[in-house]
C-alpha cells in the first residue's frame, strides 16, 4: 500500500494587517464615550495606536483620582484633562484592544458612533487636539428588535 502524504500549505502573505484598534473601559462594559456636538450621538472613542490610548487612560485616571468622578465633557465638545506622571500605572481603567469589525459589531449593537482617533497632537503645555474619523453605524430593524430582546430577557 502506497501512502503519500498531503500538501504542505503555508498561509499566504498579503501584507495586510488587521486594523486594530483600542477603547478605555473603567468597566468591562463601560467604555469612554463623548458626543461631539448635538446633532451627533454618542461616539464611543477609540484609537488607532495602544500609547495614545494608554496617555488618555491615564489622563482621564488621575482626573478621577482628584476630582473622584471622570471628567464631563462641555457644551462644545471640549474635555477637560489633567497632565498624568509618565510612570503611573493604568488602576482604574483599562485598556481593550478591537479588531474594527469587532468594534463596528458593537457599536451597532449598543447604538452608538464611532471616533477613531488617528493622532493625538500637542498645541500648547495643557491643550491636546484629536485627528481622526467619526464613524456611524446602522443596521436593518430586525437586528435592533433582536439585540433589545435579548437586552429585555437578561433582566
Amino acid at each position: 500500500m502506497l501512502a503519500t502524504r498531503p500538501p504542505v500549505t503555508r498561509p499566504m502573505k498579503t501584507g495586510f494587517k488587521p486594523r486594530r484598534l483600542y477603547t478605555i473601559h473603567s468597566e468591562q462594559n463601560k467604555v469612554f464615550t463623548l458626543k461631539p456636538n448635538e446633532d451627533r450621538r454618542f461616539s464611543i472613542v477609540s484609537f488607532r495606536s495602544a500609547d495614545d490610548a494608554l496617555l488618555v487612560g491615564k489622563m482621564l485616571q488621575t482626573y478621577q483620582m482628584r476630582q473622584k468622578e471622570l471628567p464631563t465633557p462641555e457644551l462644545d465638545g471640549s474635555l477637560t484633562l489633567v497632565h498624568a506622571p509618565d510612570n503611573q500605572d493604568l488602576i482604574t481603567l483599562q485598556i481593550r484592544q478591537w479588531s474594527f469589525d469587532e468594534l463596528q459589531f458593537y457599536c451597532t449593537r449598543y447604538i452608538f458612533d464611532m471616533m477613531s482617533v488617528d493622532k493625538i497632537g500637542k498645541k500648547m503645555k495643557e491643550k491636546y487636539t484629536f485627528e481622526g474619523s467619526l464613524y456611524s453605524f446602522e443596521a436593518p430593524l430586525e437586528f435592533y428588535q433582536h439585540a433589545f430582546e435579548v437586552l429585555i430577557n437578561s433582566t
